[in-house]
């Protein structure tokens, strides 16, 4: 009777009773894992959802502590990507603000940088091999194709359509230049030759004229997404090709390594902070433009500003020594080492905050 009288309609009676019975089994079910366990603190990632909020209560009420980080890089606000948590280890100061217009909860944002995958002297030698069988079989420019993943209806997600271009344009720039190398990095690999059935033909011809290389070993996880990382492909290329600007945290962690990045908007996302940031040169609305622009800019002559990050990576990345994800661990480990002392969480948030700031500064602890 209580809920009736709170909820005007059945359906929204039906609704929050669905929701909040599946609150309070994810509450209890974490707070008895977190309490056998003696979990004081944990790091979560996926914001996606209303799962990781119990998570929080629960960690809290046993006077833990909740912190995220951010793998993925926000353009600009989506509601759905709303958080709660104690500390929240973000790209950049720009990352909070996205947060704040999110109505995000947290009580302390400390800025990490990216959180790359660390450039190991294995993933260099793995990017000159790719790189030297390229040139060795006529490419004398390489570029790197990075691509979203794909559902059939269109209405929810990037269709095959968009997926499909990714690939026919610059394959057919291929045929057309000798000197072309092509690497594609496909996000999702295990299933991508279906998605693009109708070019495979394309595909297959490029790939037999040696001057083309797709990374396709696929994750052996749940996730079956491709294994080998933007970073690897763009260490083997001369300019990368972010193919959808509305998702560009690859296009970020290419930056990052100083290699000439442009981004493609087919679905007009005017407004992410890129528009803003980026120079048009380094933008575009279609394939076709992007083509045009690279043979002007990249194939037939150098132009400097043409993929180049450099005015504004700082905005991304205010750290730029490829050093997030240990700043990341570091941060945890103190705290882990402060419970070992029983010290109980507000003085435990307190030190590591003061020895954070200390470190790297004033302006890298913001509400």
């Amino acid at each position: 009777e209580l809920f009736k009288s709170i909820f005007s309609n059945n359906f929204d009676y039906l609704d929050n009773v669905k929701n909040l019975t599946n609150y309070e089994y994810n509450y209890n079910k974490w707070i008895n894992y977190f309490g056998r366990n003696n979990v004081k603190v944990f790091l979560n990632w996926y914001k996606y959802d209303a799962n990781h909020i119990p998570m929080h209560e629960a960690i809290n009420d046993l006077g833990g502590i909740s912190t995220f980080y951010q793998p993925n890089f926000d353009g600009m606000p989506f509601y759905e990507c709303k958080l709660i948590c104690d500390i929240n280890f973000c790209n950049s100061n720009f990352s909070t603000k996205i947060d704040k217009l999110n109505k995000s909860k947290i009580l302390k944002n400390v800025v990490v940088g990216y959180p790359s995958v660390p450039i190991t002297d294995n993933m260099i030698y793995e990017a000159n091999i790719i790189r030297n069988n390229l040139i060795k079989n006529g490419a004398k420019k390489i570029i790197c194709v990075l691509d979203e993943n794909s559902l059939p209806d269109d209405r929810w997600h990037s269709g095959h359509g968009l997926q499909i271009e990714n690939y026919s344009f610059i394959l057919e720039e291929l045929f057309k230049n000798q000197n072309l190398g092509i690497i594609f990095k496909p996000k999702s690999a295990y299933d991508l030759r279906s998605r693009i059935k109708d070019i495979n033909y394309l595909l297959d011809n490029a790939l037999k004229t040696n001057r083309c290389v797709i990374l396709d070993t696929v994750e052996t996880n749940k996730s079956k997404f491709t294994k080998p990382t933007p970073s690897l492909a763009a260490l083997a290329s001369d300019l990368v090709i972010h193919s959808h600007l509305c998702a560009g945290t690859a296009a970020i962690e290419t930056a990052l390594l100083k290699k000439p990045t442009i981004l493609i908007d087919r679905e007009s996302a005017k407004n992410s902070i890129f528009y803003e940031l980026l120079n048009d040169i380094n933008i575009y609305s279609n394939w076709q433009d992007a083509i045009k622009s690279i043979n002007e800019n990249f194939i037939k002559n150098i132009n400097p500003k043409f993929g180049n990050w450099d005015d504004v990576i700082e905005y991304f990345d205010p750290f730029f020594d490829n050093s997030g994800s240990s700043r990341i661990g570091d941060f945890l480990n103190d705290i882990v080492q402060e419970y070992k002392k029983n010290k109980n969480k507000n003085d435990i948030l307190e030190k590591c905050f003061y020895r954070y700031k200390l470190k790297w500064g004033k302006d890298k602890i913001l509400d």
